[in-house]
């Protein structure tokens, strides 16, 4: 949904996220990708198993896409009737609740959840914000979930191999 507000929204915080979180990898990072994925298709070629050959070229492919893809960096805004995101507004009576996972420096993150479960579950990382202005902002807005008190797994496999 658009923000087709004609009016300017007041925004009670703001900064620069990227669109997508990339990490710097190393060569050796590469390597044993390529290693991995050269297996994985090996011992789908010779247990036939053509279906799996596919998943891992096309997996292969959308990694590689996402390394050359130019990261575009958009802005985070809370508002009092909710969060604007580049250029797509989510209201605040879409959302269920949000928590704050802040471990320096490797974590540092907002998670919304969605009413919908169809929605997924949305990370905004938080840089150099402060973590108790923003769950002090949206507090007023959301309930906080206390009970997280870990990022979630998917989360961690990505950012521990870097995808």
């Amino acid at each position: 949904m658009k923000n087709d507000n004609k009016t300017t929204p007041e925004i009670l915080a703001s900064w620069d996220i990227p669109e997508i979180d990339k990490y710097e990898r190393k060569k050796s990072w590469y390597l044993i990708a390529f290693l991995i994925f050269l297996s994985l298709l090996i011992y789908a070629i010779l247990t036939a198993n053509f279906l799996f050959a596919v998943i891992i070229i096309f997996i292969t492919m959308i990694l590689y896409l996402q390394e050359k893809h130019e990261t575009i960096i958009i802005t985070f805004a809370i508002t009092p009737d909710g969060l604007i995101i580049g250029d797509k507004f989510f209201a605040f009576k879409e959302m269920k609740n949000f928590y704050i996972i802040y471990e320096p420096p490797e974590v540092k993150k907002l998670y919304i959840i969605f009413k919908n479960f169809l929605k997924p579950r949305l990370g905004i990382s938080l840089f150099d914000q402060n973590p108790v202005k923003i769950r002090g902002i949206l507090t007023q807005y959301l309930d906080e979930d206390l009970e997280k008190e870990y990022e979630p797994v998917t989360d961690k496999i990505g950012r521990i191999f870097k995808f």
